[in-house]
């Protein structure tokens, strides 16, 4: 399954008219803090860790685009251009959040997920043969 990393914007807008009606999706979360070099948001990395248990398990026709919302406090800005649905016109308010882009579903809080409940999310209806 390719993965992508994308951190801007403007990538982020034209990318998102090449995803639609594809098995595609998109995590949001915070970039890494330079003095720990582990993200800066907890959940993140609690989030990270469960994803990182299915990643192999999905086909290859399958994309993983992972977005940096950036720093804590371009992240908190209420002028933040992902809160305001720069993304398919989706808001999206918290990190990590997950989007199934096929399905234009918005999974928020997904660091509250159990494995099995993400792995059946992103697993679903993917094929294997």
């Amino acid at each position: 399954m390719p993965i992508e990393h994308l951190d801007d914007h403007e990538m982020l807008k034209e990318k998102s008219e090449f995803m639609k009606g594809k098995r595609n999706f998109m995590v949001f979360e915070s970039s890494l803090d330079p003095s720990t070099g582990t993200f800066w948001c907890p959940d993140c990395t609690v989030f990270d860790k469960m994803l990182a248990t299915h990643i192999d398990k999905l086909p290859e026709d399958v994309f993983l685009y992972r977005f940096n919302v950036g720093n804590r406090k371009s992240w908190k800005d209420p002028g933040n251009p992902i809160r305001h649905g720069v993304f398919l016109n989706l808001k999206v308010t918290s990190v990590p959040s997950l989007v199934d882009i096929d399905k234009m579903e918005l999974f928020g809080d997904v660091d509250k997920m159990d494995s099995e409940a993400l792995a059946k999310l992103i697993l679903s209806e993917c094929s294997f043969t």
